[in-house]
C-alpha cells in the first residue's frame, strides 16, 4: 500500500521491488571485461514518489564495488559525453583528434 493508501502497482518494466523496497528497479544492464570491471546501470523510480526518478551506476574494478545515483540532467550529460565518445572511436584513423 502506498503512503495515500491505495496498493502499489508496478510498471511493466518493474524487475525487482517487494513489499518493503520503496523502489522500482529495471532495465538492468552490465557491461565490461573480467580483470578490467564492470559497470551496471539500473533505473530506479520511487514506488511512493517522494523523489524523481534516477539511475543507479555500480562501477566494480579488482572487487571494490562504488555505487553513484544519477540524476536526469546528470544522465543526458553521460550519454552526450558517451555519444561522442562513440563518434570519436568509429571516426576514421586521424581524424579522431578533431575538436567538437
Amino acid at each position: 500500500m502506498s503512503e495515500a493508501g491505495r496498493p502499489v502497482v508496478c510498471p511493466a518494466w518493474c524487475r525487482g521491488c517487494g513489499p518493503n523496497d520503496p523502489m522500482h528497479r529495471g532495465f538492468l544492464a552490465t557491461v565490461g571485461r573480467e580483470r578490467t570491471g564492470w559497470v551496471s546501470l539500473q533505473l530506479l523510480v520511487d514506488r511512493f514518489v517522494r523523489r524523481e526518478a534516477a539511475v543507479k551506476l555500480d562501477a566494480t574494478r579488482y572487487g571494490v564495488n562504488q555505487t553513484v545515483l544519477l540524476s536526469p540532467g546528470q544522465v543526458d550529460r553521460l550519454v552526450e559525453e558517451l555519444t561522442q565518445a562513440r563518434r570519436l572511436m568509429r571516426a576514421p584513423a586521424g581524424r579522431a583528434g578533431e575538436g567538437r
